[in-house]
Protein backbone atom coordinates (compact mmCIF):
# COMPACT_ATOMS: atom_id res chain seq x y z
CA UNK A 1 0.00 0.00 0.00
CA UNK A 2 1.19 3.54 -0.63
CA UNK A 3 -0.11 5.02 2.61
CA UNK A 4 0.00 5.88 5.42
CA UNK A 5 3.17 7.74 4.64
CA UNK A 6 2.22 11.21 3.56
CA UNK A 7 2.47 12.71 7.04
CA UNK A 8 6.03 11.44 7.46
CA UNK A 9 5.45 10.38 11.07
CA UNK A 10 4.52 6.73 10.57
CA UNK A 11 5.65 4.45 13.39
CA UNK A 12 7.15 1.29 11.93
CA UNK A 13 6.46 -2.02 13.61
CA UNK A 14 9.55 -4.17 13.21
CA UNK A 15 10.23 -4.00 9.49
CA UNK A 16 12.57 -6.72 8.18
CA UNK A 17 13.25 -5.78 4.55
CA UNK A 18 13.49 -2.04 3.94
CA UNK A 19 14.37 -0.01 0.83
CA UNK A 20 15.07 3.72 1.24
CA UNK A 21 14.81 5.65 -2.05
CA UNK A 22 15.05 9.23 -3.19
CA UNK A 23 17.54 11.97 -2.36
CA UNK A 24 18.48 14.25 0.49
CA UNK A 25 19.44 11.95 3.37
CA UNK A 26 18.61 8.38 2.38
CA UNK A 27 21.95 6.92 3.50
CA UNK A 28 21.69 8.46 6.96
CA UNK A 29 18.08 7.32 7.27
CA UNK A 30 18.88 3.78 6.10
CA UNK A 31 21.74 3.51 8.58
CA UNK A 32 19.49 4.79 11.35
CA UNK A 33 16.77 2.25 10.50
CA UNK A 34 19.34 -0.54 10.42
CA UNK A 35 20.61 0.43 13.85
CA UNK A 36 17.13 0.82 15.33
CA UNK A 37 15.77 -2.50 14.05
CA UNK A 38 19.03 -4.50 14.12
CA UNK A 39 19.16 -4.95 10.35
CA UNK A 40 22.25 -5.20 8.17
CA UNK A 41 22.73 -2.28 5.81
CA UNK A 42 23.81 -2.08 2.17
CA UNK A 43 24.51 1.19 0.38
CA UNK A 44 24.09 0.59 -3.35
CA UNK A 45 26.50 3.42 -4.16
CA UNK A 46 29.24 1.44 -2.41
CA UNK A 47 29.00 -1.29 -5.05
CA UNK A 48 28.18 0.99 -7.98
CA UNK A 49 31.72 2.34 -8.19
CA UNK A 50 35.14 0.79 -8.51
CA UNK A 51 38.25 2.72 -7.44
CA UNK A 52 39.02 6.02 -9.20
CA UNK A 53 35.29 6.54 -9.81
CA UNK A 54 35.10 3.84 -12.46
CA UNK A 55 31.48 2.68 -12.76
CA UNK A 56 30.88 -1.01 -12.13
CA UNK A 57 29.08 -3.01 -14.80
CA UNK A 58 25.31 -3.10 -14.18
CA UNK A 59 25.10 -6.90 -14.40
CA UNK A 60 27.89 -7.21 -11.86
CA UNK A 61 26.17 -4.75 -9.52
CA UNK A 62 22.97 -6.77 -9.74
CA UNK A 63 24.84 -10.02 -9.06
CA UNK A 64 26.54 -8.51 -5.98
CA UNK A 65 23.20 -7.25 -4.69
CA UNK A 66 21.60 -10.65 -5.24
CA UNK A 67 24.37 -12.42 -3.32
CA UNK A 68 24.12 -9.92 -0.48
CA UNK A 69 20.36 -10.41 -0.23
CA UNK A 70 20.80 -14.20 -0.21
CA UNK A 71 23.36 -13.84 2.60
CA UNK A 72 20.91 -11.82 4.75
CA UNK A 73 17.64 -13.79 4.83
CA UNK A 74 16.93 -12.56 8.37
CA UNK A 75 16.43 -8.99 7.17
CA UNK A 76 18.11 -5.94 5.68
CA UNK A 77 18.01 -2.24 4.86
CA UNK A 78 19.13 -1.09 1.41
CA UNK A 79 19.75 2.53 0.50
CA UNK A 80 19.53 3.52 -3.13
CA UNK A 81 17.19 3.80 -6.03
CA UNK A 82 16.08 0.41 -7.13
CA UNK A 83 17.90 -2.15 -9.23
CA UNK A 84 16.61 -5.26 -10.95
CA UNK A 85 17.03 -8.46 -8.95
CA UNK A 86 16.02 -11.69 -10.65
CA UNK A 87 14.04 -9.67 -13.17
CA UNK A 88 12.05 -7.78 -10.56
CA UNK A 89 12.39 -4.41 -8.87
CA UNK A 90 14.19 -4.46 -5.54
CA UNK A 91 11.05 -2.96 -4.01
CA UNK A 92 9.24 -6.24 -4.78
CA UNK A 93 11.39 -7.95 -2.14
CA UNK A 94 10.80 -5.32 0.55
CA UNK A 95 8.13 -5.17 3.23
CA UNK A 96 8.73 -1.43 3.72
CA UNK A 97 9.64 1.23 1.15
CA UNK A 98 10.55 4.75 2.26
CA UNK A 99 10.75 7.50 -0.35
CA UNK A 100 12.50 10.75 0.52
CA UNK A 101 10.61 13.05 -1.84
CA UNK A 102 12.17 16.28 -0.60
CA UNK A 103 11.99 19.53 -2.59
CA UNK A 104 14.81 20.15 -5.06
CA UNK A 105 16.08 23.18 -3.15
CA UNK A 106 16.41 21.10 0.03
CA UNK A 107 18.18 18.26 -1.76
CA UNK A 108 20.50 20.59 -3.64
CA UNK A 109 21.47 22.50 -0.51
CA UNK A 110 22.25 19.24 1.29
CA UNK A 111 24.31 17.91 -1.61
CA UNK A 112 26.41 21.08 -1.79
CA UNK A 113 26.99 21.15 1.97
CA UNK A 114 27.77 17.41 2.12
CA UNK A 115 30.12 17.56 -0.85
CA UNK A 116 32.16 20.43 0.54
CA UNK A 117 32.29 18.73 3.95
CA UNK A 118 33.55 15.49 2.38
CA UNK A 119 36.18 17.29 0.32
CA UNK A 120 37.53 19.08 3.39
CA UNK A 121 37.51 15.98 5.61
CA UNK A 122 38.72 13.51 2.94
CA UNK A 123 35.84 11.20 3.78
CA UNK A 124 35.83 7.90 1.89
CA UNK A 125 32.64 7.47 -0.13
CA UNK A 126 31.15 5.13 -2.74
CA UNK A 127 33.46 2.24 -2.01
CA UNK A 128 37.10 3.29 -2.04
CA UNK A 129 36.66 6.76 -3.54
CA UNK A 130 37.15 10.30 -2.28
CA UNK A 131 35.58 13.52 -3.43
CA UNK A 132 38.02 16.23 -4.47
CA UNK A 133 37.51 19.79 -5.62
CA UNK A 134 38.04 18.53 -9.18
CA UNK A 135 35.42 15.76 -8.97
CA UNK A 136 33.03 17.81 -6.84
CA UNK A 137 33.02 21.02 -8.85
CA UNK A 138 34.84 20.67 -12.17
CA UNK A 139 33.82 17.20 -13.32
CA UNK A 140 30.85 16.44 -15.56
CA UNK A 141 30.05 13.67 -13.06
CA UNK A 142 29.84 16.16 -10.19
CA UNK A 143 26.61 15.66 -8.25
CA UNK A 144 26.23 19.41 -8.03
CA UNK A 145 26.42 19.76 -11.82
CA UNK A 146 24.29 16.66 -12.46
CA UNK A 147 21.46 17.82 -10.21
CA UNK A 148 21.30 21.18 -11.95
CA UNK A 149 21.33 19.39 -15.31
CA UNK A 150 18.58 16.99 -14.20
CA UNK A 151 16.42 19.92 -13.11
CA UNK A 152 16.85 21.67 -16.46
CA UNK A 153 16.44 18.65 -18.76
CA UNK A 154 13.48 17.14 -16.90
CA UNK A 155 15.17 14.05 -15.43
CA UNK A 156 14.42 15.24 -11.91
CA UNK A 157 10.68 15.16 -12.55
CA UNK A 158 10.85 11.93 -14.56
CA UNK A 159 12.68 10.29 -11.66
CA UNK A 160 10.02 11.50 -9.23
CA UNK A 161 7.26 10.09 -11.41
CA UNK A 162 9.06 6.72 -11.63
CA UNK A 163 9.39 6.48 -7.85
CA UNK A 164 5.77 7.55 -7.44
CA UNK A 165 4.69 4.70 -9.72
CA UNK A 166 6.80 2.24 -7.71
CA UNK A 167 5.22 3.38 -4.45
CA UNK A 168 1.71 3.26 -5.92
CA UNK A 169 2.33 -0.29 -7.17
CA UNK A 170 3.18 -1.75 -3.75
CA UNK A 171 1.16 -4.75 -2.62
CA UNK A 172 -1.32 -4.71 0.25
CA UNK A 173 1.21 -6.52 2.46
CA UNK A 174 3.79 -3.78 1.92
CA UNK A 175 4.11 -0.40 3.62
CA UNK A 176 4.98 2.67 1.57
CA UNK A 177 6.07 5.90 3.22
CA UNK A 178 6.50 9.16 1.32
CA UNK A 179 8.35 11.92 3.16
CA UNK A 180 7.94 15.29 1.46
CA UNK A 181 9.86 17.79 3.62
CA UNK A 182 12.74 18.16 6.04
CA UNK A 183 10.18 18.68 8.81
CA UNK A 184 8.42 15.40 8.02
CA UNK A 185 11.80 13.65 7.95
CA UNK A 186 12.60 15.01 11.41
CA UNK A 187 9.20 13.83 12.63
CA UNK A 188 9.84 10.37 11.20
CA UNK A 189 13.18 10.15 13.03
CA UNK A 190 11.55 11.18 16.28
CA UNK A 191 8.46 8.96 15.93
CA UNK A 192 10.62 5.87 15.36
CA UNK A 193 13.30 6.60 17.93
CA UNK A 194 15.99 6.92 15.26
CA UNK A 195 19.44 8.38 15.86
CA UNK A 196 21.12 10.28 13.05
CA UNK A 197 24.47 8.64 12.30
CA UNK A 198 27.66 10.65 12.15
CA UNK A 199 28.43 11.35 8.48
Amino acid sequence: MSGPGDDGAVVLERPRRVVVMGRGGKTSLARALGGRFDLDFLELDSIAWLSNWEPRDRAERTAITERWLDDHPEGWVIDGDTVDTSGAELTDRADTVVWLDLPFRTVFHRIVARTFRRVRSRTQVCGENYETWRTAVFSRNSLIYLHLLWLVDGRWMRGKRRLERLLDALREDQTGIRIRSAGQLNDFYEANGLTRPDN
